[in-house]
């Protein structure tokens, strides 16, 4: 028998198929042409942080065609301001319309804004001709200067994950003048006050962390400007630009030579220990001590009278060593010893015994950790002219 067909359902497959395949166009669509809006939102995002950076760094450098060198770089990146398939716009955040938000009427800050409009291939299908991005970018630039190690701090600790960053130990009776105290640390335990310390200082306590421990009950109230937590840390290492340059005129492999009790201005390279026993002198202007290797022991009884140099590149540098050496540094000396200039330490422990009464006139002291221990007073005085000064050159950096 002859199968029955009605003509009502003739064509019926052929609407199915129809239905189904604007469903298949507008998934491959989705697919396809969504994936071309995200590849080229993500690149003009790239575009634009690289267009802000360059254009902010030509402004802080005092290039009056700045704006033309932010278009240039997104040119470089396929984003060639014609108005039709891109457009590329380039603020300062003070200027009228910029809509830089927190960095609005900001001079130092730079805005890209990159539009773009992507032609679609199966989106068209459902009536979808093009897909559009907005992307931006800001970045601030700050000028290069010469200025004071870590905010003009006098002691540094710098360790940014570790107890005892700054430690007042013992009997000590530390007086601080010209500048604070300042700890790295994130941890409560990165400040310790312990025994019968007694601080004077006419700065304050600053630290990452939020908290600080003491042991015993050492009297406090001599900190003119209080403790305080939730300091911004700084970066650690330190950026390459705050370390010195330096050209070596001597070189040792243990420091000072035998008999030498007076050292010629210069900079003097050890590769060993730097040591002073008891009785032994020595004295020196205008030099700089690079403790390449080694460690520094000094004795309670020697007597150390060192000032930095004045003028030059290493100008209130006395006594510096590189990040490779982390050896331990105790520093002691008696009544009548004296130092003047910057001790940067970066990845160094600083023991600073009082004992003897080390007194330094003008020091700012900056290591990885720093205790300052013994039973006497240990003066240390700050004063920004006769330490070392860093040149940080123009720098620019993302915010959004």
């Amino acid at each position: 028998m002859k199968p029955i067909f009605f003509p009502t359902e003739r064509g019926q497959a052929l609407i199915i198929i129809s239905l189904a395949a604007i469903g298949l166009f507008a998934i491959v669509g989705l697919a396809i042409d969504g994936s071309a809006k995200f590849s080229d939102r993500r690149h003009a995002q790239n575009a634009a942080d690289t267009a802000v950076l360059a254009g902010a760094l030509a402004n802080v450098n005092g290039d009056a065609q700045w704006k033309l060198v932010a278009l240039d770089r997104a040119l470089s990146n396929g984003y060639n301001n014609n108005l039709v398939s891109n457009t590329v716009t380039v603020y300062a955040c003070n200027e009228n319309g910029s809509n830089c938000g927190p960095y609005a009427g900001k001079q130092n800050v730079v805005k890209v804004v990159i539009t773009s409009d992507i032609n679609t291939y199966f989106a068209r299908v459902i009536g979808i001709d093009q897909t559009h991005n907005a992307v931006e970018a800001i970045a601030m630039s700050q000028e290069s200067y010469i200025g004071e190690l870590y905010g003009g701090a006098s002691i540094i600790g710098l360790a940014p994950d570790q107890c005892e960053t700054i430690y007042f130990s013992g009997d000590a009776e530390p007086d601080i003048t010209g500048g604070g105290v300042y700890s790295n640390s994130n941890r409560d335990c990165g400040v310790r006050i312990q025994g019968s310390t007694e601080i004077t200082m006419d700065g304050s306590i600053s630290m990452v962390a939020n908290g600080y421990t003491k042991h015993g009950n050492p009297p406090l109230g001599e900190i003119a400007g209080g403790i305080h937590g939730g300091a911004e840390p700084y970066q650690y290492p330190p950026p390459d630009e705050m370390f010195p340059t330096y050209t070596c005129d001597w070189t040792y492999s243990s420091f000072p030579p035998n008999g030498v009790t007076n050292l010629s201005p210069g900079t003097y390279c050890v590769n060993g220990d730097f040591e002073m026993n008891a009785h032994d002198t020595l004295n020196g202007t205008g030099v700089t001590i690079v403790m390449q290797s080694g460690g520094i022991r000094w004795n309670g009884g020697a007597t150390i009278n060192l000032s930095a140099p004045t003028t030059g590149d290493l100008a209130g540098m006395l006594i510096y060593a590189p990040m490779g050496n982390d050896e331990e540094m105790n520093f002691n000396g008696n009544g009548s010893s004296t130092l003047t200039g910057t001790v940067f330490m970066p990845a160094a422990d600083i023991e600073w015994n009082g004992t003897g009464n080390l007194a330094p006139s003008h020091v700012q002291i900056i290591a990885y950790t720093i205790e300052l221990t013994g039973e006497n007073n240990t003066s240390v005085i700050y004063q920004d002219a006769e330490n070392w000064d860093v040149n940080i050159p123009a720098q620019v950096g993302l915010m959004q």
